[in-house]
């Protein structure tokens, strides 16, 4: 199951702490997810990392609507093309992070230049 941060809650990992997906990792629910923000108002993921080089079928970080939503100074790592997928809601920020191994479509290529600092 995907970790659903809830409203106004702040995940807040040091640089050396992350999540990192096995090889076999599986859900019930499409699409795959690693940290789901679905509707949520006022949260934010904070420092650490993300990988999850290790199966493509995961979509690491995940905003739909909701509102000002903050991602920063995370290191997302992965083959996917939806490391990050931000899709409706207002105000979100995304600043400061670092992508290793994802391709950018036109639709994320307009947050290219926040991601790499």
């Amino acid at each position: 199951t995907a970790l659903i941060l809830p409203f106004a809650f702040s995940l807040r990992m040091s640089p050396s702490s992350g999540i990192s997906l096995a090889p076999n990792a599986s859900q019930t629910h499409d699409p795959l997810r690693v940290i789901d923000l679905t509707g949520v108002k006022f949260s934010s993921v904070v420092g650490g990392y993300i990988d999850t080089s290790s199966n493509s079928s995961y979509e690491g970080i995940y905003i739909e609507d909701g509102a000002y939503n903050s991602v920063s100074h995370v290191n997302l790592t992965g083959t996917g093309r939806n490391i990050l997928h931000i899709r409706g809601g207002t105000g979100h920020s995304v600043t400061s992070n670092t992508l290793t191994g994802v391709e950018l479509t036109s639709a994320s290529a307009a947050y290219e230049s926040e991601f790499i600092k």
